[in-house]
């Protein structure tokens, strides 16, 4: 039993020795070399309808096929949301409904699941210019008539923010703004990125309950169409 002790105590010492010459010995530096890294990044182009890898991820979910585009270029709309308020039934009040949209459920091809709605951009110019989205709404005009829609509001919130790159500094998001828009009036400033912002593919999603269309209650009966125009600028001025 003291033999066993003692040979553990010789280890147990050489190998402190061991440790401590071993930095001594390595201490010192003997030789050192730089190599450069390098990288080339260009800019983007528009996506290609055969390649699904161009494709940009669709941030509004659940996303509308029909309101899902292509990119023709390096700064694009990636998704443009349309709405569809269905059937309102005059009752004396002021209107004030939601959208209805409808997309396909993707767990049951049968079945139909609420839309998400939004705007979405992808700039791959890789230039930091900034870029402005502007909407605007046309009149409400009935197809069997020369009927309008009087006194009509698309009211659009300043939405949720997304970005497919979850590690992009706050400081580069874009800016969503609220928006009301009346028929035939001017364009309204809805998602908005100054220098050095919006680089890549940016989202303003909303949800149903925040987007109304009012009117007063005095309208005809009708089949009413109007048309939203989204508007991309390639700079924020």
């Amino acid at each position: 039993m003291k033999k066993l002790m003692g040979t553990s105590l010789v280890v147990a010492t050489l190998a402190s020795t061991l440790v401590t010459g071993g930095l001594n010995v390595f201490a010192a530096q003997a030789d050192s070399h730089d190599s450069d890294v390098t990288a080339k990044i260009i800019e983007g182009g528009g996506v290609d309808p055969t390649d699904p890898d161009t494709e940009p991820p669709i941030l509004i979910d659940p996303a509308d096929p029909d309101d899902t585009l292509q990119p023709g270029g390096s700064l694009g709309l990636a998704y443009a949301s349309h709405f569809d308020f269905g059937t309102i039934k005059l009752n004396g009040s002021a209107i004030d409904v939601n959208p209805t949209n409808q997309v396909e459920d993707p767990n049951n091809a049968s079945a139909t699941i609420d839309a998400g709605y939004g705007v979405e951009v992808r700039d791959v110019r890789g230039k930091g210019d900034g870029w402005k989205v502007n909407v605007s709404l046309s009149e409400f005009k009935d197809a069997g008539s020369s009927n309008t829609l009087n006194g009509v509001e698309l009211v659009l919130p300043a939405g949720d923010v997304k970005t497919t790159d979850a590690n992009t500094p706050t400081q580069n998001q874009p800016t969503a703004n609220a928006v009301t828009l009346a028929a035939d009036s001017q364009p309204n400033e809805l998602f908005t990125a100054q220098k050095d912002q919006g680089m890549g593919i940016w989202a303003d999603t909303w949800t149903k309950d925040d987007i109304h269309l009012k009117a007063p209650a005095n309208q005809y009966a009708g089949e009413y169409k109007a048309t939203i125009t989204y508007d991309l600028l390639d700079t924020p001025a």
